[in-house]
Formats: structure tokens, sequence, C-alpha cells
């Protein structure tokens, strides 16, 4: 006789069973040898036929490159490799000569940073500890008990030094002379603070006097070694250096007539000690006293601003409890609880220069500063972070220009619907884009005309969304000299524009980008954003390709009649920016910027396609790629491939989507298949994607190595009836796959996580094709959670919630899109997900919907872990719901046994204790 035996194997650190339990069949005359036999020929069969499945232990040791780094001179890169595994850092040579690894503690801040000579790498060894590499010699030195871990490198004429605190009783600053080996070490140092050069250093000092500490502030010239006590027994704090590193200001925390009282002190060469510039007696404080805000010199350092607050603002007593604690919400806090006022807090600057010496309040009550260029601010009254979102709020908001002269005001505009205004690099203008408008304005601040400057290009430099909205503008990518133009994106090309209106703008992209469907981006390789571009650069953009979903780069020659040289296009993913990148699927890899050497045309940057590693490589010219690491783990693993489908939606449109595939994919067999959705991810079809546990999304590379197709349609929207535009998108995406013999039509599934799990409660609740769903903290009554606070009524009007109108004007369409309304239509098994402390979707919007459809006699299960919110962030919950997922998938779209949470109640009181987890082999079906 034979039985049927089934065979566990146990994971060492969370004790769960193999994926994919093993079943044997073993006579039960018990021969050893023989059932060893067939034990070795089975697993032996099973590891040679085919790459192995992605599993927990692939997902921790799993390798990942961080904090990628280039020496100036582009001869040697370094990065770190983090896994569970190991951590390690790596340098080295551009031209792959030699290698250098260290191991590095895992719980450490990864910083790699090279001097400017590129003889240098520091990085931080562990958590107080620093390491040095010498270049020249290849040997390494370490240095302990680093405060914090922190330093921090200085290039003073031909020294390289290393600043460095130590955690030691007298609190050493320390500045290590890479070059001679020598320090230069400064005792009981509270803070310090550097110039811009780094030849000035500024150290406040620590000292105890009758049992109190006070500090001393000192200042020292590094290249001379000159140093001098500049404040004495004083409380300074908020140090800043002007651009020069020629002035000092701090604020000193002084006491007068045993009240506490805060003034700004001030230093340069001319003075022996610090003086007290600013006090409570100062002309132009009126009753008002400084606050604890920041210090900040104007470019050229004639100016202090600073902030002042009602005097005793800060201490004033508070009231005692007599009456009754009660939170008292008024009809009038609609825009109060919006702006962001710092109530008694106001802007002030002081001339150093003016004969006055006195401060000039320049705020007001409800001022939010959004720009200084020393001369003058940019206020306005409201706060917004999304325009588009509130424009109740946006219509009360006007736009000052204020004098840091005199603090006069000028108004520029009253209810402004767009983003914040910003100076030009050199003043002259403001700019701003008006949303409701669509367009792009200035304000010459010398004649004070307001002017559209979009007018005369004919095309719009706003994002076209199907999110009922203001419009978003792309991004201007800056200014050429003297403010003579602004470069603007539109959604292909870049325009240079006059900011005066009168000029016509110029495409310095020739329209290459709009003609060939190609979206360019400029790649800015200065770390500053306050230099103009020069129209005699040779500007390098990034491209893409909207439906081939090719990525590469184009060079614009523009001192050349704006000569282009198409660079590298190509199915590969190089780099996408902002407005293109929508992290959509769960486990992308990190996107780089690539970054540049300095003092040599060297960029270090990743490649990568979906089957291929996002390795680093180096490249010269964007056109020949060097490989500097050589990564590979899903060689080891039955990986996926990816290629781009198109199909029509019931409106006759073409739709994009993404179909993976097992690399050991074989058209004659018959697949499950799972459709996973958020937004639109097309744009990833040649992204690398990480083995991940799954923290409430799917890990497409985890249920693709186990013999699942995963489609990943892009959505498209319609204003009020986005779940029935997801419905349109994946259902009509299905019709189109089943007519392949290779996807099983009986064997489809569905899943989705936050709006794409709302996304999953209304086609579950709508069609009938689907074998199985699984939702992870998505709404399903959209009434409900439509005035569940202050702000969420703005999601649905104006955000992603792409209703575009109130519920009020049309409580149809809340309810025709709320999946609670329709649960009497649900056909197939569900899994929920919500954790009951989630902030952006309520665990009632869960809980509704699993007692909708436990009530209908439906097949659903739901899962709420302790401590989580949103995303599971712990890992033994990601190990669990991962597990979870799989084994629910397993059964309703492979036939698999049940797991016993399916098939028997666990008792709430058992959580913890009892998981379920085991397969059940009694028959019986959940």
């Amino acid at each position: 006789m034979v039985a049927n035996k089934l065979i566990y194997v146990k994971h060492p650190k969370f004790n769960l069973p193999l994926d994919i339990p093993l079943i044997f069949t073993v006579c039960k005359t018990n021969s050893l040898f023989m059932f060893l036999l067939l034990v070795l020929t089975l697993t032996a069969n099973f590891s040679t036929a085919q790459n192995k499945p992605i599993d927990v232990a692939a997902c921790s040791n799993w390798p990942n490159i961080i904090a990628p780094a280039i020496s100036n001179n582009g001869r040697y890169i370094a990065y770190v490799v983090d896994s569970a595994k190991k951590n390690e850092i790596v340098i080295q040579a551009a031209n792959k000569s030699w290698n250098k690894k260290v191991s590095v503690n895992a719980s450490s801040t990864q910083k790699l940073s090279f001097s400017d000579d590129s003889r240098w790498l520091i990085f931080n060894k562990a958590s107080d500890t620093i390491g040095i590499i010498d270049i020249n010699t290849k040997t390494e030195t370490y240095i302990s008990q680093i405060r914090l871990g922190k330093f921090r490198l200085l290039s003073i004429k031909d020294d390289q030094w290393l600043v460095y605190q130590k955690s030691n009783s007298i609190n050493e600053l320390v500045l290590f002379n890479l070059n001679n080996r020598q320090n230069k070490v400064f005792a009981n140092v509270d803070d310090f603070f550097f110039s811009e050069d780094g030849v000035t250093l500024v150290t406040k000092n620590s000292l105890v006097q009758n049992g109190t500490k006070r500090y001393d502030v000192s200042i020292s010239n590094i290249s001379t070694s000159k140093s001098s006590i500049i404040a004495n027994n004083c409380n300074p704090s908020n140090f800043v250096l002007d651009k020069k590193g020629r002035s000092l200001a701090f604020i000193d925390e002084m006491s007068v007539n045993s009240q506490s009282a805060r003034t700004i002190r001030y230093f340069n060469s001319t003075l022996d000690s610090a003086e007290i510039l600013i006090s409570p007696s100062t002309a132009g404080m009126n009753e008002m006293e400084l606050s604890k805000a920041s210090i900040v010199f104007n470019t050229s350092g004639d100016k202090i601003f600073f902030n002042i607050q009602n005097r005793n603002f800060s201490t004033r007593p508070q009231m005692p409890d007599t009456f009754a604690k009660v939170d008292i919400l008024n009809y009038k806090n609609n825009l109060k609880h919006i702006s962001k006022v710092k109530i008694g807090s106001f802007l002030a600057s002081y001339d150093l220069n003016s004969p006055s010496r006195q401060v000039v309040r320049l705020g007001q009550d409800s001022d939010i500063v959004l720009d200084n260029n020393g001369k003058y601010l940019l206020v306005t009254n409201i706060s917004w972070t999304y325009p588009e979102y509130d424009s109740k709020t946006t219509a009360h908001a006007k736009v000052q220009l204020v004098s840091t002269t005199d603090g006069s005001r000028t108004l520029i505009m009253c209810g402004l619907f767009g983003y914040y205004p910003s100076f030009s690099l050199n003043g002259k203008y403001a700019i701003w884009f008006d949303s409701k408008k669509k367009a792009w304005f200035t304000y010459n601040l010398k004649n004070k005309a307001v002017t559209n400057i979009s007018k005369r290009l004919n095309l719009p430099t706003y994002q076209e969304s199907d999110i009922p909205s203001f419009a978003r503008p792309y991004n201007i990518i800056g200014w050429t000299k003297n403010d003579a133009s602004v470069l603007i994106q539109d959604r292909f090309d870049i325009w240079s524009v006059d900011p005066t209106g009168i000029g016509w703008p110029v495409n310095i992209t020739l329209g290459i980008g709009v003609r060939n469907n190609i979206q360019l981006r400029y790649l800015n390789f200065n770390d500053s954003s306050k230099d103009p571009i020069n129209l005699n650069d040779t500007l390098i953009f990034s491209a893409f390709n909207i439906h081939t979903k090719q990525n590469g780069f184009l060079k614009i020659c523009l001192h050349n009649k704006f000569k282009y040289e198409k660079l590298k296009i190509e199915s590969k993913l190089y780099y996408l920016p902002d407005d293109l990148y929508i992290p959509a699927i769960s486990g992308l890899a990190n996107r780089m910027l690539p970054l540049k050497a300095s003092l040599a045309n060297t960029y270090l940057l990743t490649f990568m396609t979906s089957t291929d590693y996002p390795n680093l490589v180096l490249t010269h010219d964007f056109i020949d790629f060097t490989p500097m690491t050589e990564f590979a783990p899903q060689k080891n693993y039955n990986w996926y491939t990816s290629e781009l489908i198109n199909w029509k939606l019931p409106n006759g449109k073409s739709a994009d989507g993404i179909l993976y595939k097992p690399e050991n994919f074989d058209k004659r067999k018959k697949y499950p298949l799972i459709f996973y959705y958020y937004e639109r991810a097309s744009a990833f079809l040649n992204a690398f994607i990480f083995p991940e546990l799954s923290n409430g999304s799917l890990n497409i590379p985890w249920f693709v190595s186990r013999g699942y197709l995963v489609v990943v349609p892009d959505i498209y929207n319609k204003s009020g009836y986005p779940g029935k535009s997801a419905f349109n998108s994946v259902v009509s995406a299905a019709n189109y796959l089943t007519k392949f013999k290779w996807v099983d039509p009986k064997r489809l599934g569905l899943q989705g996580h936050s709006h794409g799990g709302f996304e999953t409660n209304y086609i579950v609740s709508h069609s009938s094709i689907f074998a199985a769903a699984s939702t992870a903290e998505g709404v399903s009554n959209l009434i409900n959670t439509y005035n569940r606070d202050n702000n969420s009524w703005k999601y649905y009007e104006s955000g992603q919630g792409r209703m575009g109108i109130s519920v009020w004007k049309r409580p149809d369409l809340y309810i025709e899109n709320s999946s609670i309304f329709s649960a009497d239509k649900v056909t197939a098994p569900l899994l929920i997900l919500h954790n009951k402390q989630d902030p952006i979707v309520l665990y009632s919007q869960g809980s509704e919907w699993f007692n909708a459809l436990n009530s209908l006699e439906k097949k659903v299960w739901m899962l709420s872990y302790d401590g989580e919110q949103h995303s599971l962030k712990q890992e033994k919950n990601k190990v669990d719901y991962t597990t979870r997922l799989q084994q629910f998938f397993d059964c309703y779209l492979k036939n698999a046994p049940p797991a016993k949470w399916m098939t028997t109640v666990i008792p709430t009181e058992s959580k913890g204790r009892l998981s379920g987890l085991e397969l059940d082999t009694t028959g019986t079906q959940p």
C-alpha cells in the first residue's frame, strides 16, 4: 500500500512552511533507503529542470547598490552594496584595474565622500566610526568615537581636511589634515560652523562658572591657524556667516534684570569682539522681541534677515483650566486651518550700511514668505500645497512685493489659482504659473508690468492629466545670463522665452521631441540651481519615447545654431525625470540622476532592463557605456520577461500595458493571470523590479517566478467615473488576453493596494469573470470618506479620486462608484487587507466592506495587522501577508489545497500563537 505524505521545510527565521510543499508517495514498508532516494531524485529534478522561485531569503539577501559616488577627476567610483547578508563599500578604478571592498555596519548611515583632490574616500564604517581609504596606497584607516558618525571634507588651497567631532568628555572638534596627517584640535566644542570656502571656523565653546554652564564664541582661520575669542560668557545659537565668510551674526540669549532677552550679535574683521547689533531697545523693535528662528545674510552681506515676535509671546503664561475642555469647530475656520501662519512672528531686516541703524519690520500677521532676493520679498497670505485641490482657498490668495529696505508693499495679484511665484536669478522678474489661465506670467520689478509669456507659444506648457483639477505646469529648467530668457518645458520640447513677452519663443530642441513622440528633459549636473544656463553650453537631455517606452539621451549644442546629436535611445531604462516617474509598481529599482565628475566629462549612471540588474556604468559621451558593476542575482531564479501590449478600450481608443511572463514560459501551457494596477505604469516596461515581500501591493517577480502571468494595464480615467474607468481598462485587457491559448480564462485574478484597492473593490463588484481578488487598504464607500475630515473632499473633487464634483451635486455618482452598494453582485472570493491604524483610508472602509460581503454569505477574508498603517512595515508581517496572499491565489487560480486559515476560524485571542498557515489536506474547501 502507498500513502501520500506532505513534507514541510521550515523557514529558519519565521518557522513557516516552504512556499510550495512537496507531496511524496512513500511506501508504508518504511524503506528508508527508497524514501531518501526518492526525495533526492525529486529534489534534483526540481532544481535542475528550472531556476527556483523567489522566496523570503531572496528578498532579504537581494543586493542593492546605494550611495554611488564619483571622484572629481572621474577616475574612481564608490558605492555601497546593501543586503541582509552583507553590507560593504566598494571603491574601484574607472578603468577597472583594481577595486577594494570594506565591510561596514548595516546600521550605519551610508555616506561616501571623495576628497576634492580625488585621493581619499571617507565613509561610515559604523554608527560611531569613520573610515579613510588612501587611493594611492590602497590602505585604510579608522577613527572611532565619532559623534553621531558625522563628518565633513574641506579643501583649503592644496590641503584636504577631514572634520569630525569626538564623543568624548571634552567634545573635541578635530580637523585632520589628510595630506600631512596632522590635527588641529579644539576642546569643549558644543557646536561649530564653517564658511562656504571652509577657511573660517566658528566654534561655540562650553565652560562652567559657579555651577552654571555658559559659552564663549571663537573664530578661527584654518589657513593661518589664527584664533580669537570674540564673545565671552554668552548663550549663542543660530550662527551664520555671510557668503564671503567675513561677517558673522548669531543670537545671544542674555540676561537683563534677571529676565532672559535675546540679542543679535555681529562681528567682522574690523571689530575686536562681537558687538550687540540688535536688542529689545533697538529702533524699530516697537515692543517686539527676537524669535529663535534662523538668521540670514543677503547675497552681498550688507543686510541681515531675522524674525521678531510679540514680546513675551514665547513665555506667555498659560490660562488655568477653569472651563470644560472642548474642541470648538466654526465655519469660519475654513481658511484659518489651511494658512500656515506663525502667529506673532514676523520677518524683519537690518541694513548694516544704513545710518538709521534700525530694524525694519517686513512681515504682517498672515504673511508667508515665498522668495527673497535680498532687495525684495515675495509674500502671500495663504499657504497651499496643491492649488488645484482647493480653489476655495486660493481665491483669497494675494501676492505682494515687499521692499527689504523700508517694508513698503506692492500688490502683484489677487486670487492666484496656481503655483507659488519666485524670483528670476538676477531678481529682475517674478514668475509664476496660473493654473486657471494655463499660462506662465512674469512681473517686471522695474516697470511693474504683468505679462503672459505663454501667449506666443501656441501650445500647452502644462501637463495633460485625467485628474479633474487646475493645470500643473511642466518645470522651468533655468534662466540665462542677466535674466535675458527663461527656459520652459512643454510636454516634449524646451523653449527659450523672453520674460518681457516681446521676443518670439525659440524652440532650443528644434521640435525633435514632438516630431518623434519623445519627451526631452534637461539634466542639470550643476550642484547650484542659482547659476545661469550659458547659451554657449552643450546641454544633455534625457529622452523617453511615449509609444515605444524607449529611453536614452540627446545632446543640443546651443552655440552651434542648436545643432543636436541623438546619442542613444533604446529599449532600456536609464533615467526617468520627476514628471514621468510615478512609482506605480512595488519593488521598482531606484532611479539615479547621472552623476558628473566635476573636473572631467565622465558620468556615472545606472542601466537596466526588465532582465538586466540596474548596474552602474560609466560614459564620456552617452553613446558608449562601460559596465562598472556586474550584479545578476536574477539568474539564480525563475525570472520574468516583460512586453508591451496594446488593445482597444470600449470607446475604441488604444490602451497600453505590460505583460510579465516567467522566463520558462511555454506557450503550449495555460497560465493563471493576475491583474495588478495603479495609475499608468507602462513607462516602466524596461524597469528592473526587485523581489520584495508584499507590503500590501503584489510583488511581480514573486508571483511570476511561481508560474503566474501578471499584467499591469494603464488605467484611463474619465472624471466622475473612476470605478468604471478601471473596470473598462482591466476588463477590456482581460478580454484581449484571454484570446491567447496560453491564458486560462477561468483563472483570472485581481490585486490592488490603496487607490488600486478601491479599483479592485469596484471591479470585483461589477464583473464575474475573475476567479479571485485581493484588495488592500482600499475605499469601498465614497460617501462615508468624502467628509472624513476637512480636506478629504478635495481628494474627490479635484484629486486622485477623480469625481470632479461634490457629493451634494451628484450623489448618484458617488453611490455608483461605491462598491458597498454592489456587494450583492460579488462572485469572486475576496481577500481584504486593512489595518486598524491606517490614517489614509480608515479601517472602517475595510470592515464595512467585509461585513457587507459576510452578511451576504460571500467568500471573504479580512487581515488586519497590529501596529501597522497604510502599508506593512514590519518584516514578520510582510512575510505573513506574502504567504497568505500566495496561498489565497494558489487555491483559487492553481487549484492548490487551501490553508487552514481559509477553511477554519482562527480565534482573535489566538493571534500571534496560531497562524493557520498549514495547508488543509482534509479535502475541505473554503
